[in-house]
């Protein structure tokens, strides 16, 4: 929940940073927010469920979560104070890309029997990160 929370909080950031006459470019980030959570809502749901976790502590885990992105949003001017907006929005990109990538390497990684180290995922995982090196 925690790792949810703090990438929710930080891949929302950018939206409280102004936008400079493209609202556009800010519309489509909202929206890729918006469907990018309904996966991760689920399987935040079905993870409680199966872990038995009481009603009342299923709503206030949910609740934090649903309250992290607009709270990156409120937060994201209070970072920049009145830095060079551009570096500080690239540094919080970073961190927000470094969260998803752990959390879901960690979860591709661990889902083995015993926790084994697994040859082709981890070759899997190579060629991911050099597809993305080669498209920037």
């Amino acid at each position: 929940l925690l790792s949810l929370v703090l990438h929710a909080l930080t891949e929302s950031m950018p939206l409280g940073f102004s936008d400079h006459g493209h609202s556009h470019v800010h519309d489509g980030y909202l929206w890729a927010i918006v469907i990018h959570k309904v996966p991760i809502t689920i399987a935040l749901a079905s993870l409680m469920v199966g872990l038995s976790v009481s009603r009342g502590q299923k709503v206030l885990f949910l609740l934090i979560f649903a309250l992290a992105a607009p709270a990156g949003i409120l937060i994201s001017p209070l970072i920049s104070g009145g830095a060079n907006e551009q570096l500080v929005l690239a540094n919080i990109m970073g961190v927000a890309g470094g969260i998803i990538l752990h959390v879901s390497t960690t979860i591709l990684l661990e889902a083995s029997e015993n926790h084994r180290f697994n040859l082709y995922k981890m070759m899997v995982i190579l060629v991911g990160f050099s597809l993305a090196i080669l498209s920037s």
